[in-house]
């Protein structure tokens, strides 16, 4: 059989951009109470498909090197972020209730975010330009459909927005395109769904008894 050599140029063409504000709030802790909290807006764009160690996968076709361009794997829009604590601190004249409620404390933390751009790709080395790009190059919009038809979704119910995220009737199936094109949908255009995680955590301080002066 015949051995075909591999080759791989390697560039420093990569490109990233990245544009964001950020607000912060704090009170300081007083009354037994503090606060703090953040919000960003921001974005991240870069010409890079796949991110990770070593050398890149590649690009999705070579032959166009702007289709790279779109929002990087780890762009979140929105980013919200809070913490807070409370201390119940006063001391109460009678010393069963003083023991019993005295030293309690409630903190939190919550952040929500928006969420990371998804790619939609081939599975497959449909253009067949010999790079081996199966994972690379970008899923084909059916003619009149645009990046917008793809999530524009009234759901349902909640099992229909696990089930059907997206609008999967926006894409040709593989199967039907026709070999030596690339697809035409933009690189991460469409957002994941949002994250949300909120922690509550209950505390008491109370001291140990010991020798007086220590």
């Amino acid at each position: 059989g015949i051995i075909a050599p591999t080759s791989r140029v390697l560039e420093t063409r990569y490109q990233s951009w990245y544009n964001g504000v950020e607000m912060k709030a704090t009170k300081r802790f007083s009354r037994g109470f503090m606060f703090s909290g953040f919000y960003t807006l921001s974005k991240a764009i870069d010409t890079l498909l796949n991110q990770g160690a070593g050398l890149t996968a590649g690009v999705a076709n070579p032959f166009d090197l702007t289709s790279m361009k779109g929002r990087s794997e780890f762009d979140r829009r929105h980013v919200l972020g809070i913490s807070w604590m409370w201390e119940q601190s006063r001391e109460f004249d009678n010393p069963v209730v003083d023991a019993v409620l005295r030293g309690w404390g409630i903190s939190g933390v919550s952040n929500w975010s928006s969420g990371n751009p998804i790619n939609f790709t081939m599975g497959t080395d449909v253009a067949l330009d010999g790079t081996g790009g199966a994972g690379r190059q970008l899923a084909q919009l059916v003619d009149g459909m645009t990046a917008e038809d793809v999530v524009r979704r009234d759901h349902a119910s909640k099992d229909d927005f696990i089930n059907q995220f997206f609008n999967t009737s926006a894409f040709v199936p593989v199967a039907q395109i026709p070999r030596g094109i690339y697809g035409n949908m933009p690189r991460g255009y469409v957002s994941g769904p949002a994250q949300a995680n909120t922690d509550i955590a209950v505390t008491r301080t109370f001291g140990l008894p010991g020798p007086e002066g220590l």
